[in-house]
This record gives C-alpha cells, structure tokens and sequence, in this order.
C-alpha cells in the first residue's frame, strides 16, 4: 500500500508511515484517545505531512503566461500589427484610429485635386506677383518685336529687325538654299511669340491686373499675325521666287499688323495697381 500523506509505498501491515510517521491503522486493543507515539521518543514533535508544490507551479506557470501574453501584445499594439491584421484599434478621443483619419484625408486631398483637375481653377496671384508677371511678358514682347522689325520713325522705307535686315533682302533670292533657310528663321520666331503669349495668357494674375494682361495678348497676337505673314510668303517664295508669288502673301497683312502693333504697344506699359 501507499501513504496517503507522503505517497510512500509501505508493507500492507504497517501501522506508521515510515517515511512520514502517519498513523495509518490503530492497533488491535490499542487505545484510540490515547495520544500518538512520537518516533523516536521523547518530545520531539512528529514530522507533519509534506506539502504538496504542485499548487505552486501551476500558480507560477500561470503567472508567466500572462506576463509573457501581455508583453507580446504590447509589441503587436505599437509595432502596428493589430492594424494590419485588421484589428479595429481606438487611438483618439473620437474613437477612430489615425489609419483611418488619413485615408479619410488623403481622400479628401484627391478630391479637390480632381475637382481642379476638372475645372481648370487655381489660386490668383497676389497683386505683387501679378504686376511682376505684366513686367516680365511687357520685356519680353518689347525685345521680340524689335528683333522682328521697326520701320524707320521719319517714313522713309526699310528699318531694323529681321524684316528689314534679312527678310526683305533675301526673300527673292535666286539661292533655293537662301529661301529655305529663310523659311527655317520665320518658323523659328513664330514659335517664340506664340509660345510667349501662351505663357502669358496662362498666368493667373490678379483681377487687377487683367486689363493689363489682356492688351499685352492682343499685342502678342498682332506680332503672331505680322510673322505667320512673313512664313506664308517665305513657303511660296521656296516654291517660286518671283514677287508676285509671295508678295499678295505678305502685303498688307505684315504692314497692318506692324502699324496696328506700333500704334497700341506705348499704352501697353505696366501699371502697378
């Protein structure tokens, strides 16, 4: 048999529990108020029963569990793996995570770009900024037009510029090569004051400066008129040099354009506001 106190294994007849010194059974005869035989003698108390510490190791085997749980979920909270599981994670008073607040943002962001997108609107400069954009184009279509041409101020024939210098000259010359590089020159300036006056009309100046903005296009487009003459007549002259091939070309839509340019461009000058 066992002890039932200490698990010892012990002869079936054993009285005491040699290893704990239960009492077992009670000898046949013997008297059961009578106090318990000390092992041993004297006063020695008799060992108690041993304590179990299968109690213990489960209470600390649970304890390492928790601490161990917690702390692994504390790293997935700040590393933000709840997040990307999907885990719904409350971040601020309002109860919504931030994830959520800047996909909200970001949605909202793209919104207004495509409604710009859409409408073509953006934000006026400020007066400042447009009187310094009326100054920029107002240079730059001044130096285009004095390399495009100006006719002598007493009205007498020729001038300076382009027109004069090498236009005129060299429209009718009897060198194809002359002609063609002529052509080349006429598209190359053409290109300049368009792209220029595109720049300008794309500028957002201020509602100040509109008025302003807009003489300088119409200026812009009397030395895009005055040019896409001389190309015209440049093309006709490569096919045939003779003045009556590009003379109708260039006469008077080249002339009016210079005269009406000339006329308009002394009350073009920037204005601040």
């Amino acid at each position: 048999m066992f002890c039932r106190s200490c698990g010892k294994q012990l002869n079936d007849d054993a009285v005491f529990c040699n290893g704990c010194g239960l009492q077992l059974k009670v000898p046949e005869g013997a008297d059961v108020t009578a106090p318990m035989p000390r092992i041993g003698g004297g006063d020695a108390p008799l060992p108690g029963p041993k304590r179990s510490n299968v109690g213990l190791i489960v209470t600390l085997a649970i304890v390492g569990v928790l601490v161990v749980g917690g702390a692994v979920a504390a790293g997935l909270y700040f590393t933000g793996a709840f997040d990307k599981a999907g885990a719904t994670t409350s971040r601020t008073d309002e109860g919504t995570t931030s994830r959520d607040k800047k996909a909200s943002a970001d949605k909202e962001a793209d919104a207004a770009d495509d409604a710009t997108a859409d409408t073509g609107d953006t934000t006026a400069l400020s007066d400042d900024a447009s009187y310094d954009v009326i100054v920029e184009y107002y240079l730059k279509l001044s130096d285009m037009a004095v390399q495009v041409g100006k006719a002598n101020s007493d009205g007498t024939y020729g001038g300076t510029g382009f027109a004069y210098t090498e236009f005129n000259p060299r429209i009718g010359s009897a060198d194809l090569g002359v002609r063609q590089t002529l052509v080349a020159k006429c598209q190359e300036m053409l290109d300049t004051v368009s792209g220029q006056k595109q720049g300008l009309d794309e500028s957002q100046v201020s509602a100040a400066y509109q008025p302003q903005k807009a003489t300088l296009l119409t200026l812009y487009g009397l030395l895009e008129k005055r040019m896409n003459a001389m190309l015209g007549a440049a093309k006709a002259a490569v096919d045939d040099p003779s003045e009556s091939s590009w003379r109708p070309i260039l006469s008077p839509a080249s002339t009016d354009s210079r005269e009406q340019f000339e006329a308009l461009y002394p009350s073009a000058e920037p204005v601040r506001q």
